[in-house]
Order: structure tokens, then C-alpha cells, then sequence
């Protein structure tokens, strides 16, 4: 385990009594609880949106389902800005805090979960606003869509640079410490293939096809460099066993990376035979010639069919990495070992690309038992958001929440802040 140098307060703070009290839990105001509302907050509205997303695209409904998946989206949309106006307080208040955040090697690999929260609005907004809102033909709503793209598409590919080159140049993790949350930081890019699915089949074909080569890439970094990090994981499990209790939920994230690949694939799979250009190939005929068959008329049917059996492909090492993480987190279900913590929305964001995987793969391949499967996992991931949503406030009025010294925050970061130094010998997650 580190070893972590204990906090004490720099000249011009608080007092030692004073700084006690506050991480004894003594005389702690709102505005000193909200100091510790971390960037980890925001994966409950990354599976808050998804959640909405899997109940609009199940197979098998019934009447009523789309009201409930369209009331959760709503509240998806208020939680982000109630947590937008809160971390926007805690760094105003406490202006520290934010580069803190950064810094920590904790807290700093949660801070991709502000822009995957945006990323799941705007794919839901595009389900929504299609299927329920019939708003898919309207001018000003393909142009919004694309603009989110090419905007998230570029912020993503920004943060992951800099996020990155931050950890690398300010912290020291080591291999026998890793869990899948070190995939987090790159976990934005892995959205920007599905966002590109959802929105280039509203877009011209000029369009279309430019967002779809764009999304391909980026899709193409984040899978990769997962897979690289997968290799670090495996090599973990094999020499240091599986994660402590605390972080075993995050077990969950090794989900993600191919299950959202999967659901690229499935996407542009299915818009491809739109966004191909027509000259795609095509050499310019002799003037004796014939006119020819476009080559797009040909190829489009065989892309769909790579693009479907690379999907079937990924969404085996999906369904492996859910199963170990399934059966880790029974072990400790079964010893009562299983504490809730922030972590536990990891239960929900990376089953619900699993979900949405599944179905997909199901629907282009025509077999039920993957839809009936599909549907039997989302009602489990419901449960799980119910649990993690109930757990969470019932954290913050037991003080497990939002409290000195117990959430992402904590002492371990080798930074200096307003009202505390923290001195650090090793850094591990």
C-alpha cells in the first residue's frame, strides 16, 4: 500500500484545532462538504443518459416505456446542471481545488467524466429528438447534431492529449495498483464513434461521410490505447490478484472500450451505404466505354458485412471482460464485502454500453436470443441505477459522501492547496 505523508496546514490557514474539527466531522458547513464534490460525480449523469438511451432501443416494449425513458433523460439534464453549478462553486470557492483536481492521482482520472456526461446528452438528445421529438428531417436539428460532433470531436481529442500528458509528467502509477479506471482518461474518445453512428444518418452524404471517417478514427485511438491498457490490467490480475474491495466496481470499466466500439461498428455499418461517395474508387471511363456500375453500389453492402462481423468480434472480448468483472463483484457480494462508494455507478455506464451492444449486435445479425438477452441485462442495469442512485443520497446524509478525507479527494495527491499541504512518497490507484 502507499504510504501517504499526513495532511497539515500551511502558514495563513486554518488553525490545527480548526482543521481537526473539519476532518473529524465537527462543525462541517455545506459550503466545506461542497470543497469535496468531485469530478466522480459526474458518472452518475453519464449513466443516467445512457440508462435513457437503452430504455428508448429495447426490442420488446410496453406502452409507457418511452415517457419513462424521456422522463429520465429530463432528469439526466438536471442533474448535469445542478452538478455543473456545483463544481463551478466548489472551484469558485475553493480556486485551488480545480487544479487540484487535475493533480491528483486520484480524482484527475475522473475528470473525463464531465465531457463523457455531455457526450451522453447529445446522443440522447439525438434518440429523443428523432423518435419521440420527429424532429429528424428538421434543418436546424441536423445542423445543431453536427455541430455537437465536430465540437465534442474536437474537445475530446484536446482533453485526451492534455489529460494524459498531465498524468504522465505529474504522477507515478504503478502496475501492481492498477484497475480499468486508468482507462477513463481516454474514455471520451471512445463515445465520439457512437455520436458519429447517431448523426450521420441525419446528415447530407458529403457530411455523412466526413463524420463517419472522423468518428472511425477516433474511435480507432481510444479502442487501441484501451487495448494497450488492457495488457497492463491483465498483467496486474496476474501478479497482484484482482482489486482491493473499494475499487472492484471499477472492474466494470474494461466494459466499455469494445463494447462502444461495438456499437460504432453496428452504426456506421448501417450508414454506410448513405454516406459512400458515389465516385468512391471510381476510374474515369474510356471515351469508348460503357458507363459503369458505381463501385459504392458494390461495395456498400460488403463494408456493412465487415463492419457487422467486427462487431460480433469485439462483443466477445466485451462479454469476457463482463463476465470477470461479474464474478469478482460476487465475491464480495457473497463475503459482504461490498461497500457503496461513488464506484458503484461503474455497475451502470459501462453495462449500459454492454446493453446497448448487445442489442445491437442482435438486431444485425437477426437472432433473438441476443435481443432477449439484451433486455434481461437492462432490467438488472435498472436495478443497479436504483441502488447506486438511492446509495448516493443516502451517502451524502450519512456523511459518506461529500465528507474530509473519504471520497476522490482524499490525501494522496503531492499537491498544495488553500488550507493544506499534502506530501507524497509513492502513488498508487
Amino acid at each position: 500500500m502507499p504510504v501517504y505523508q499526513q495532511a497539515r496546514p500551511d502558514s495563513g490557514s486554518r488553525s490545527q484545532s480548526t482543521l481537526n474539527n473539519f476532518i473529524n466531522g465537527s462543525n462541517v458547513s455545506i459550503s466545506e462538504r461542497l470543497e469535496h464534490f468531485t469530478w466522480a460525480w459526474f458518472t452518475a449523469v453519464m449513466s443516467t443518459g445512457n440508462l435513457a438511451v437503452v430504455l428508448l432501443n429495447l426490442p420488446y416494449r410496453f406502452r409507457g416505456l418511452n415517457e419513462i425513458g424521456l422522463a429520465i433523460y429530463i432528469l439526466d439534464l438536471v442533474i448535469l446542471f445542478l452538478f455543473v453549478v456545483t463544481i463551478l462553486y466548489r472551484f469558485i470557492r475553493f480556486p485551488w481545488t480545480l487544479k487540484a483536481s487535475m493533480l491528483h492521482p486520484t480524482e484527475s482520472l475522473y475528470v473525463a467524466a464531465g465531457l463523457l456526461s455531455l457526450a451522453t446528452v447529445v446522443i440522447g438528445g439525438r434518440e429523443y429528438g428523432v423518435k419521440m421529438g420527429g424532429f429528424g428531417d428538421d434543418r436546424w436539428f441536423q445542423n445543431m447534431l453536427r455541430g455537437c460532433f465536430w465540437g465534442y470531436a474536437g474537445a475530446s481529442l484536446a482533453f485526451t492529449v492534455a489529460i494524459h500528458m498531465t498524468i504522465w509528467t505529474t504522477q507515478t502509477h504503478t502496475v501492481d495498483h492498477m484497475t480499468p479506471l486508468w482507462i477513463m482518461p481516454i474514455y471520451p474518445l471512445l463515445l465520439a464513434g457512437p455520436i458519429a453512428g447517431a448523426v450521420a444518418p441525419l446528415q447530407s452524404q458529403p457530411n455523412a461521410w466526413s463524420i463517419c471517417l472522423a468518428g472511425l478514427a477516433l474511435q480507432g485511438i481510444g479502442f487501441m490505447i484501451s487495448v494497450m491498457i488492457y495488457s497492463a490490467y491483465i498483467s496486474r490480475l496476474m501478479t497482484a490478484k484482482l482489486p482491493i474491495a473499494a475499487a472492484r466496481p471499477g472492474m466494470f470499466v474494461s466494459v466499455g472500450p469494445s463494447a462502444f466500439t461495438v456499437i460504432t461498428f453496428v452504426r456506421l455499418g448501417n450508414v454506410m451505404p448513405h454516406a459512400l461517395p458515389r465516385d468512391l474508387f471510381q476510374t474515369p471511363p474510356l471515351p469508348t466505354s460503357p458507363p459503369s456500375i458505381p463501385m459504392t453500389d458494390t461495395l456498400s453492402p460488403v463494408i456493412s458485412l465487415g463492419f457487422t462481423l467486427l462487431s460480433v468480434f469485439l462483443w466477445g472480448l466485451a462479454l469476457w471482460f463482463f463476465l470477470v468483472s461479474v464474478v469478482g463483484n460476487l465475491r464480495l457480494l457473497v463475503a459482504r464485502k461490498l461497500h457503496f462508494s461513488l464506484g458503484w455507478w461503474s455497475f451502470v455506464f459501462p453495462n449500459t454500453a454492454f446493453v446497448l451492444a448487445t442489442l445491437a449486435v442482435g438486431g444485425a445479425v437477426q437472432m433473438t436470443a441476443l435481443k432477449i438477452l439484451g433486455e434481461a441485462l437492462a432490467v438488472i442495469v435498472v436495478v443497479l441505477w436504483i441502488l447506486a442512485f438511492g446509495g448516493t443520497i443516502r451517502g451524502v446524509g450519512k456523511r459518506e459522501l461529500l465528507w474530509p478525507e473519504v471520497g476522490e479527494d482524499r490525501n494522496e495527491g503531492g499537491f498544495r492547496g488553500r488550507g493544506r499541504k499534502v506530501v507524497i512518497h509513492q502513488s498508487h490507484v
